[in-house]
Parts: C-alpha cells; structure tokens; sequence
C-alpha cells in the first residue's frame, strides 16, 4: 500500500510539473491548460483558460485550427483559427439588448471578410460580349438591365423573354426592371439582336443569380 501511494504521489507531481511547463501564449487564456503539449507549448487539442476560455487546437502555443472560444462577456466564435487570431470560416455571436447576433462567414487575421459567397454568378451567357453588374445605390429590391451598343442604349432587341423566380418585370424605354425581388434572385434573359451590319440576327441568353440583396444594375453590352 505504501509503494502505491508514493506512486500515485509521483503521478500527480509528475502531471502539475507538466502542466506548469505546457504554456499557452494568448495571455487572455493563459492561467490553466489541460491538453497536449509539445516542447513545453500547447500543441495539438486542449482547453485553455484564463479571463477568456478556448477549446480546441493549439499549434506553438496559440489556437491554431479549429476551436471554441468563449470572451469573458459571453461571446462567442467557432471556427478556423491561425496563429491565435481568428482566420478562416467561422460564426460569431454576441449578446446584444435585442438579443443575440451572429455572423458567418469568412475572417483574416481577425477581422470579418464577408460572407465568402459571391454577391452574383453567372450561370450561362451565350452571344453576350460583355457585361456589367454592379450595386447601385438605393435601398429597393430591384434589378435594372441595360441593352447597350457602341456605348448607347441599344432598342432593337427582340424576341425578349424573362424569367426570375420572384418580382415582377416592367419595361421603360430600352430598360427593364424586376422590382420588389427576394434575393438571392435568378434571372433568365432570352432574346433576339441584329449583328454590327444588320444583315442577319442572332440569338442571345444571359442567365445570371444575385445574392444580395440590394438595387442592381446589370448593363449588357451587345
């Protein structure tokens, strides 16, 4: 009984001399760690805590790799982290008055990137040279496209067809507008145009998605 004690004494020495020496170098969760450890530094999966608390992987001493961390004031992110700094994907929530808030998305280096998804993608262009879309300025849920040519408005096209999965088209002059649309919003355009010498005709489609909400305007350079 007496060798058993002296070796479980020994153990649990041996383990607070480990702990002492595996340093996490965050100072926020620097006051107790509990986890792997490599050359005297957090490395590999643990929990970390000090005013704040982290829970995940350590690389050197710091997060580094996916983990958990938890402010002293209750917020909250999950996600990539690179050499102690939020960096990658992650969701991040905080108390608010109204209750809580998040964000998703992409960070670097500790600040928020966005979302990481494109605010439009172009699904299929045919006979479409060139185009632009861009935000406009104004807070309505609308898309307004522009038939262009030669850099003036363009009005003979024909054979217009429009699909979008939410809104209603309205044409004014050589543009057309879907107003009141929920984003993200798909919008098809099938139509007929002349070539540069007005000799033959040919068809084009244009079918694009936007993301985000907002008023856009989409100018088609034919």
């Amino acid at each position: 009984m007496k060798t058993l004690g002296l070796l479980i004494v020994s153990l649990m020495i041996t383990n607070n001399l480990f702990s002492q020496e595996c340093k996490v170098l965050k100072p926020e969760i620097s006051n107790s760690y509990q986890g792997e450890c490599k050359n005297g530094l957090a490395q590999g999966k643990g929990v970390a805590k000090g005013t704040d608390i982290y829970e995940g992987e350590f690389k050197k001493g710091l997060p580094d790799g996916e983990g958990t961390y938890v402010w002293a004031n209750g917020s909250t992110y999950v996600g990539d982290w690179r050499k102690g700094i939020m960096d990658g994907k992650g969701k991040y929530t905080w108390h608010t008055s109204k209750g809580d808030s998040t964000q998703i998305g992409i960070w670097r280096r500790g600040k928020y990137e966005g979302t990481g998804i494109p605010a439009y993608v172009i699904n299929r262009n045919q006979s479409v040279p060139r185009y632009t879309i861009r935000k406009s300025l104004g807070n309505l849920d609308r898309i307004t496209i522009q038939f262009m040519r030669a850099g003036s408005n363009f009005n003979e096209v024909s054979n217009l067809n429009v699909s979008s999965d939410s809104g209603s088209d309205e044409t004014k002059g050589s543009n057309l507008m879907i107003n009141n649309a929920t984003f993200p919003v798909n919008i098809k355009l099938d139509f007929t145009v002349p070539n540069l010498l007005k000799t033959a005709e040919y068809n084009c489609i244009f079918n694009f998605t936007i993301t985000e909400k907002g008023s856009w305007d989409v100018i088609l350079n034919l």
